[in-house]
């Protein structure tokens, strides 16, 4: 051992010097568990201090949030009443108007009763209804008493924008083609004024007819006053006409309707001394031929 120690030096132990050990490691303070109590204690310390002078609830954790009681439910007030206005009736729908009659210009007088018009762009030849005056252009018959005052009242209407109605009773045409019709002057019925101012006569041909009582009774008047052809004529006044024969029986202002056939009426016409110049009661119409009521026959 003594050779192979290396502490055996001369025959002498020699105490081995001791390896220098290494310097020690400084830990850092921060691994220092003094230090950290310290440090420890010194936030403890602040955080008590900061809790004793803060204000309550600083501390009390996270805020929560402040629930607040809800308030008395009270029923609101009704608001004030505010009363609409009420609505405006709506206006009525105004009627159309009514469709205008249509009216007819007259171009020509032929006579009295018989006039000429434009009727839907033709010129028609119009038969007043209800009434008949005086010849005046009959081609086979003198001109008669107070034609051609009546031709001379119907002028009024030349040149003139006339209303015209046809009657159902009485047909739309005569025998000629005529258009038998009432006529209306500024909304008056000529065919009566001519009656009423003693022109013309009321005149039944085919039956009763819508205004028959109107021109019966405007003749009444006519003749009772003396007008027109009833003063001027004597043949027209009550007392002038006379039977024309010794058996003839006494007029009685007869219509074609008072009979039941032609062959009655023309007995009647014929006993009265009806001809073909002789127009007892009318009954011949305008044509003159001495063949009375001539609708009865058809």
């Amino acid at each position: 051992m003594k050779g192979t120690d290396p502490n055996w030096t001369g025959g002498a132990w020699v105490r081995p010097t001791p390896a220098p050990k290494p310097p020690r490691k400084r830990r850092s303070i921060i691994y220092s568990p003094l230090a950290w109590s310290i440090f420890i204690g010194s936030l403890l310390t602040i955080f008590v201090a900061l809790a004793a002078t803060a204000p309550p609830g600083t501390f009390d954790g996270p805020a929560k949030a402040k629930v607040e009681a809800p308030a008395p439910t009270t029923a609101p007030a009704p608001a004030p009443k505010v009363e609409e206005p009420e609505p405006e009736p709506a206006p009525a729908p105004k009627p159309k108007p009514a469709a205008k009659p249509r009216g007819h210009t007259v171009v020509e007088v032929v006579d009295g009763d018989t006039i000429k018009a434009i009727v839907f762009g033709k010129v028609e030849t119009i038969r007043l209804l209800g009434i008949d005056t005086p010849e005046t252009v009959h081609p086979s018959e003198p001109m008669e008493c107070f034609g051609p005052n009546a031709s001379q009242a119907a002028r009024v209407l030349r040149g003139r924008l006339v209303m015209m109605e046809a009657d159902p009773s009485q047909g739309d045409r005569d025998r000629y083609g005529r258009l038998l019709r009432y006529v209306f002057l500024d909304g008056r019925n000529f065919n009566r004024y001519l009656i009423a101012e003693g022109f013309a006569h009321e005149y039944t041909y085919d039956g009763p007819y819508k205004y028959q009582a109107e021109f019966k009774a405007a003749e009444r008047q006519a003749r009772a006053t003396g007008k027109g052809l009833w003063s001027s004529c004597p043949a027209e006044t009550p007392s002038a006409p006379a039977p024309s024969s010794p058996s003839a029986a006494p007029l009685q202002d007869k219509d074609c309707k008072d009979f039941a056939t032609q062959e009655e009426a023309q007995a009647y016409f014929d006993k009265n001394g009806g001809s073909a110049t002789n127009n007892v009661d009318r009954l011949d119409g305008n044509d003159h031929d001495g063949i009375v009521c001539e609708s009865l026959a058809a």
